[in-house]
């Protein structure tokens, strides 16, 4: 299964690769390695910190709550709670995705959309069955095809104005040089 991770303003950091709950991989995006990246380095060797919390007697014998952190190994069929309650209490948020939708929310990485758009995109193909992934990658591939169209058509709307651009300047600087050798 895969986990994504998000930053609290819905941007995409990263995604861990879990089989039967342990951590098989862990893969940032750029953002993700600034953001996280230096939370995320220690886990394979000390295992990823969550705060436990326990109750213990004082001297005069009232409760007192106590919090301590605790590691769990990336190798425990624990981890996959851990990351979830180690993403909450870093205020990021860990969205578990099945390997049947794999295929849509990468396609949905390839078109240009907010953040915030994107992450709502998720937690609908989150709750899609299987049965009604076929209609998600139809619209997904149309949406691409737009996306390069638009595309083509930036570049070729570019193309046009650095033509315009080359012959507007060859006619402030060419055209009074040669007036003035005349």
């Amino acid at each position: 299964m895969i986990h994504l991770l998000f930053s609290a303003d819905r941007r995409f950091l990263g995604e861990v690769t879990t089989t039967n709950g342990a951590m098989d991989r862990l893969t940032l995006s750029q953002d993700g390695a600034l953001e996280i990246g230096a939370l995320c380095d220690g886990w394979v060797v000390r295992g990823i910190p969550v705060q436990q919390m326990m109750t213990v007697k004082q001297a005069d014998g009232s409760p007192e709550a106590v919090t301590y952190l605790e590691r769990v190994q990336t190798r425990s069929p624990e981890f996959v709670e851990a990351l979830e309650q180690w993403a909450h209490e870093n205020h990021l948020a860990a969205l578990s995705l099945s390997d049947s939708h794999l295929a849509c929310w990468e396609m949905l990485l390839l078109i240009p959309l907010e953040p915030s758009e994107r992450f709502a995109f998720l937690l609908a193909l989150r709750l899609t069955p299987n049965t009604l992934l076929s209609e998600w990658n139809t619209c997904l591939d149309e949406a691409q095809l737009l996306v390069r169209h638009a595309q083509a058509q930036t570049q070729h709307a570019i193309h046009l104005l650095q033509k315009r651009l080359a012959h507007h300047l060859a006619h402030v600087f060419v055209a009074p040089n040669a007036n003035a050798h005349a």
